[in-house]
């Protein structure tokens, strides 16, 4: 009779036990939030310039393995995560990627693809996952809208026009699923290797492209991103004739997950869409 008396007593006073929940990836947060209803997910490590060169403080790292649940970043696109499960003794959520991508994009690197929020078909499989975790572990959530993943994949196909015959130069590799249309070229210069730098390679694709962008009295699509250094030399290149648009791939902690691409999109179709009458 007392330890009923004293559930009730903490139950009206909503003295209880809240468990934290933590992410390491801006964009894996975004998630959890959209979707969770009552909880909600803490970022555990701060992301600053380049997110393939970061790398955990030991105050992160305590945060981290104190979580009572961890979301887990695809580990291609955080190669630590898999150290830091081993490290914990808590209640981990591993996201993982959708094998059926390996066969669609066949020349594409695991890195490219763990990338999920630029690429709908990832985001969705991602979304469902972790739908599926949060239902085993009794944590109240709503699934995310399908009707934003359609919106991304059709304005998707409307931009293949607008880019048609058109040479799309990525300051990095994690949008070319994304853009990659049957006759699009595009040059990307840097990839999604952590500590990866600029190839000789890349470098004389681009300048070779240039110059024919130069004969042909073509323009050239640039999409720079935020945390994405590119060298002075490199884009002392661009033609004020060209087309950039800067990107912010890692968008606002807080913002829907779908928001970046969205954006892009919406930047892209403003630049080389014609204009409707």
């Amino acid at each position: 009779m007392k330890i009923l008396y004293l559930y009730l007593l903490l139950s009206f006073f909503n003295i209880g036990y809240t468990q934290t929940i933590g992410c390491t990836h801006p964009e894996v947060c975004n998630l959890a939030n959209q979707m969770l209803l009552k909880e909600r997910a803490i970022l555990l490590k701060k992301i600053g310039g380049d997110p393939h060169n970061d790398k955990l403080t030991s105050s992160e790292i305590k945060k981290i393995i104190k979580a009572d649940l961890l979301i887990i970043s695809p580990l291609f696109l955080q190669p630590w995560g898999l150290k830091i499960q081993q490290m914990r003794k808590k209640r981990s959520i591993n996201l993982t990627l959708n094998p059926a991508l390996f066969l669609d994009y066949p020349k594409t690197s695991k890195q490219v693809l763990a990338h999920f929020w630029l690429l709908p078909q990832q985001l969705e499989f991602i979304a469902k996952s972790l739908a599926t975790s949060f239902s085993k572990l009794a944590i109240t959530y709503r699934p995310l809208d399908a009707k934003s993943i359609l919106q991304l994949t059709t304005k998707r196909k409307e931009l293949m026009s607008c880019l048609k015959d058109k040479t799309i130069i990525l300051s990095h590799n994690a949008l070319r699923p994304f853009l990659q249309f049957p006759t699009q070229k595009i040059i990307a210069l840097k990839s999604s290797k952590h500590h990866g730098h600029l190839s000789a390679r890349n470098i004389k694709r681009l300048q070779q492209q240039i110059s024919k962008s130069k004969r042909d009295g073509t323009k050239l699509v640039w999409i720079i991103e935020k945390n994405i250094h590119l060298p002075q030399t490199i884009t002392k290149w661009i033609s004020s004739q060209d087309i950039t648009i800067n990107f912010d791939a890692l968008g606002t902690l807080g913002d829907p997950v779908e928001l970046p691409l969205t954006n892009l999109i919406f930047k892209l179709k403003q630049a080389t869409c014609p204009p409707q009458s």
